[in-house]
């Protein structure tokens, strides 16, 4: 089972195409408009967001589908 991670100023998705191969990205955010079009034509935009990471409040975050992984050890 992979890792969820969260990518914080995406770019056009370098990053993104390292991490997927160990992780589920479950959230991209780009705040250029320009440079997330290039990101959606490398990487689709089902996880894309196209903001300033600091309009996101702590209610989107709360929101963000990661679970933490729980054990009894």
């Amino acid at each position: 089972m992979k890792k969820k991670a969260v990518e914080l100023f995406c770019g056009v998705g370098g990053v993104t195409e390292s991490l997927k191969r160990h992780y589920n990205i479950v959230s991209s955010i780009e705040m250029d408009p320009i440079i997330a079009r290039s990101y959606t034509a490398n990487h689709g935009d089902d996880h894309l967001i196209i903001t300033d990471i600091n309009k996101l409040d702590s209610t989107w975050w709360k929101n963000l589908k990661i679970k933490k992984k729980t054990s009894k050890y």
